[in-house]
């Protein structure tokens, strides 16, 4: 790929500007809600919590309300969004990952995971600029589109991990890309900590019959495994889904609502106005791990591009049929986004209607004013999520179809 491959001149500088603008604002919304985040108003308190629990030799206690609470207390006592502590949910291993930045204060350890993380995002810019042709601008304008995202933002906002698996993603279809099976399934593994998204994922890609994909899943899953019964014991390890689900349905705990949710699940709670239940929840993703697989599958013999389409799909698919997805694991949505930024210059997909419509899908989650103001004047930040979700699902799975042997 040569630089003229780039557009260039004054739309390469258009481009460039509104990206920085959009990027202005999300830094902009940030900067506003900087003090209730010093205070412990975000999700990054959970996990900084776990980290404090873990160096006060508390790990057996990293699931227990009031040692969440106890901790809280200490650096974000006036909270006052929550009745009961903001929860740890993930695995225990996760939790190892804050556990040096607990010994910073809050606010500071805040600062260095935010600066982790943009380093996160240099590293998926690089992943991902090296499997795209038919690019549309420049690396370093990759980047800059990166922390123009409305998800990305919401991210930063919250201090939450979703760019790491946005990096552990990118990390596995680079290897994917290099038909290094064993280690692209390692790397998958190491996105549990988002296990409700991850799973589906890794089945869709055992069911392509990546033998060497399923042992490094399952090797790294059981070293987890392990860290986590070290961690909390085995009492702690098997009570974990039972918390999950006591936290999932309490109150006042700062949990997101399904307002938030960019899936079915929200769709269909809207439509009905009654909790989806949750076996039909798992029933939705099941039936998304199959049509996924099944386009796969049928689709003509895999190249670069097929299997950049269908590992988007395997993204996209993932988040709409979850039970679980907020606006933040949209950031997830990066790698569709900078594999088909030239979409409408071609984009490695057949059919012109399959390029409009994932433009247009590209051009919405790509539109950070919408979100900010949906979400802070509606209720319907869920549909404006959820929508351009559905377009670039459907497009990428017309390409797939088109595809077929």
């Amino acid at each position: 790929m040569t630089s003229s491959d780039h557009l260039g001149g004054p739309k390469s500088a258009l481009i460039a500007i509104y990206m920085v603008a959009l990027f202005a604002l999300n830094l902009g919304v940030v900067w506003q809600w900087r003090d209730p985040i010093a205070r412990g108003y975000g999700d990054f308190s959970a996990f900084y919590t776990a980290g404090k629990l873990l160096r006060e030799g508390k790990s057996a206690q990293l699931y227990d309300p009031r040692a969440q609470w106890e901790v809280q207390q200490e650096f974000a006592s006036t909270v006052d969004i929550r009745r009961g502590p903001m929860p740890y949910i993930r695995p225990p291993y996760e939790a190892l990952l804050f556990f040096p930045l607990s010994y910073l204060s809050y606010p500071a350890a805040l600062v260095v995971w935010s600066f982790l993380k943009l380093l996160m995002l240099a590293g998926v810019s690089l992943f991902v600029a090296r499997m795209v042709n038919g690019r549309l601008f420049p690396t370093p304008l990759d980047g800059l589109l990166l922390v123009s995202l409305y998800s990305v933002g919401q991210d930063f906002l919250q201090g939450q991990d979703a760019v790491l698996l946005l990096l552990v993603l990118a990390g596995v279809l680079r290897l994917l890309e290099e038909q290094k099976n064993l280690a692209a399934g390692c790397v998958l593994a190491l996105g549990l900590f988002k296990f409700h998204l991850v799973l589906p994922l890794a089945a869709i890609l055992i069911l392509r019959r990546r033998l060497s994909f399923l042992a490094g899943f399952i090797s790294i899953a059981f070293v987890e495994g392990l860290i986590s019964i070290a961690l909390v014991g085995w009492s702690g390890t098997l009570d974990y889904p039972g918390y999950l689900l006591r936290t999932s349905f309490g109150s006042g705990t700062g949990m997101t609502t399904w307002h938030n949710m960019p899936n079915l699940r929200a769709i269909l709670t809207g439509l009905s106005g009654s909790r989806i239940p949750l076996w039909l929840g798992v029933l939705v993703m099941g039936a998304g791990v199959i049509f996924v697989t099944r386009l796969w599958r049928e689709s003509a013999p895999e190249s670069p591009q097929l299997l950049h389409a269908s590992f988007s799909l395997a993204i996209a698919t993932t988040i709409l049929t979850s039970y679980y997805a907020y606006t933040y694991d949209l950031a997830l949505l990066a790698i569709p986004i900078l594999i088909f930024q030239g979409v409408a210059r071609g984009g490695g997909l057949a059919s012109h209607h399959h390029r409009v419509l994932l433009m247009i899908a590209i051009a919405l989650l790509t539109f950070t004013p919408l979100y900010w103001v949906v979400g802070a004047r509606t209720h319907f930040l869920y549909l404006a999520s959820s929508v351009p979700l559905f377009l670039m699902t459907i497009a990428l799975a017309s390409a797939l179809r088109s595809n077929r042997t």
